[in-house]
């Protein structure tokens, strides 16, 4: 799903209507993928669809008929009466429509003693132009002082008074839990800034003209996900399916071995050796089984090690000792296959130039942002710049640049930012996990670039899958490692 300004997107829309494409066509595909995505990640319930006038409050409207047809218990408040709204053929629409309120009629839209609403905001989308205006001003007041912490605004392409120009919002806005981008990605709602009021962001691709606009940047989604997806082969076996080598774990650090190895093998991988500390070789044993646990110590042999590995993991916990920096310095030297780089060996990286000198294109860093700018203290101060930036960083390296919407960075390639995951994310371990997904992918064969794409938007995906058995509360990272089975069968799904 390409990333691009919002002229570009009106542009390409045009374009497409005049091809011969109809706005109903259009705007059934739209809807029907943003219903999978509420379907994924939402328990039915109580649903408040707000619709705007114009194609943005018709797409709401189509959606919330969607939704009650799967359960939801779903009512409209519409900002101007149905003789004012823009005319869509679709009888669903006309009859949420005929059956909302209009403002500023609101009696018993958002009662506080119902259990926790999804509220969709569709007032306005694209083509708004300046600050929201009456009604729409009076209406996102509203709601926004009516709502409680626990029900859900998820905006339709942009939150209600959302800039897309600068990528901040105006005084009156919706502040949206989660953001579903349509068509193309907004690229003012992947700035770091934006963040507070887009929430979380996805993605539904819809079928416009191709071959569109150049991008600069794609946005990953789920369909993305499953053009990458391979099929295990019937007739394969745990050394067909990769050995990862993992270095990793220390004292009080046993939890971030374990993590990253089985997230390696829930990930697919035939075989997982870790490499770690004596005094956390019984932790590991105990807590993953089905990992072969190795002491990391002067007699290990690592030419062997690295002649058998399919994929390498280093710093999960492993120590920033002038052991691990030597153990470094030799996997980057001579070892030939994928390397993920992550914690630890991060740190390591950032502590000497010499190390990062010696990057190549089947290195893989996986940095949080913190770690980024202790790696490149002079750089930008915006991951979105960042991410563009990559490529002059004259490293080869694949870089994942973790955070909301996980950004994954080709070294002269074309970013990619992640549509899956959530704030409740953000909980010790979680990097470990990914760390140990993308090594898992890489030992079976999946190109760098790929293994971090597909890894980032499955690891997302399984704490979206949790979110919606269990709600918003954060999560452990044991737990997404638990729902990575049933992410994959998402993701494997035909669409």
């Amino acid at each position: 799903m390409k990333v691009l300004h919002p002229a570009q997107i009106q542009s390409w829309e045009e374009q497409t209507k005049q091809s011969g494409t109809s706005v109903e066509a259009l705007m059934k595909e739209a809807v029907e993928g943003i219903g999978y995505e509420i379907e994924i990640r939402f328990q039915p319930g109580p649903c408040l669809v707000l619709a705007g006038k114009g194609h943005n409050g018709n797409d709401a409207l189509w959606l919330g008929a969607l939704l009650s047809q799967r359960g939801w218990q779903v009512t409209a408040l519409l900002s101007h009466s149905t003789d004012q709204r823009t005319p869509i053929e679709c009888s669903l629409i006309d009859h949420l429509a005929g059956e909302a309120a209009v403002w500023p009629k609101t009696e018993n839209l958002l009662p506080s003693n119902q259990p926790p609403v999804l509220i969709i905001d569709g007032l306005l989308g694209l083509g708004a132009n300046g600050e929201p205006r009456r009604p729409y001003d009076e209406i996102i007041q509203w709601v926004m002082e009516t709502k409680r912490n626990c029900d859900h605004l998820f905006s339709l392409d942009i939150p209600s008074g959302f800039n897309t120009e600068t990528g901040e919002a105006y005084p009156i806005s919706i502040t949206a839990n989660s953001t579903t981008m349509i068509a193309a990605a907004k690229q003012a709602l992947l700035f770091d800034r934006a963040a507070s009021h887009t929430g979380t962001l996805n993605g539904v691709p819809i079928s416009l003209l191709q071959p569109g606009p150049e991008s600069s940047m794609n946005f990953y989604t789920i369909q993305d996900a499953r053009l990458c997806v391979r099929q295990s082969k019937t007739d394969t076996y745990k050394h067909r399916s990769g050995l990862v080598s993992i270095f990793a774990g220390s004292s009080g650090m046993s939890g971030a071995a374990s993590l990253c190895s089985r997230a390696s093998l829930k990930a697919g991988a035939g075989l997982v050796k870790l490499y770690t500390r004596r005094e956390v070789v019984d932790r590991v044993c105990h807590d993953t089984p089905e990992v072969m646990v190795h002491l990391f110590d002067d007699q290990l042999d690592l030419d062997q090690v690295m002649a058998q590995s399919h994929s390498i993991l280093i710093g999960p916990g492993f120590g920033t000792d002038s052991a691990a920096e030597n153990l470094l310095k030799t996997l980057l030297q001579q070892y030939t296959g994928p390397i993920v780089i992550d914690a630890d060996a991060i740190q390591l990286l950032a502590n000497n130039n010499a190390l990062m000198a010696l990057l190549r294109t089947n290195h893989i860093l996986t940095p949080h942002w913190g770690e980024y700018q202790r790696m490149f203290p002079a750089s930008v101060n915006d991951r979105f710049a960042a991410a563009q930036n990559w490529s002059r960083q004259r490293l080869e390296a694949t870089l994942v640049l973790k955070g909301n919407h996980t950004f994954v960075c080709p070294h002269g390639g074309i970013p990619s930012s992640n549509g899956s995951g959530h704030p409740g994310m953000a909980t010790a371990g979680m990097g470990d996990v990914l760390a140990g997904i993308i090594s898992g992918l890489c030992a079976q064969g999946y190109h760098s670039v790929e293994a971090c794409q597909l890894g980032s938007f499955w690891h997302g995906l399984s704490a979206d899958l949790q979110k919606r058995e269990i709600g918003m509360s954060p999560l452990l990272a044991s737990d997404v490692t638990e729902c990575l089975g049933q992410a994959w069968h998402h993701i494997s799904l035909t669409s």
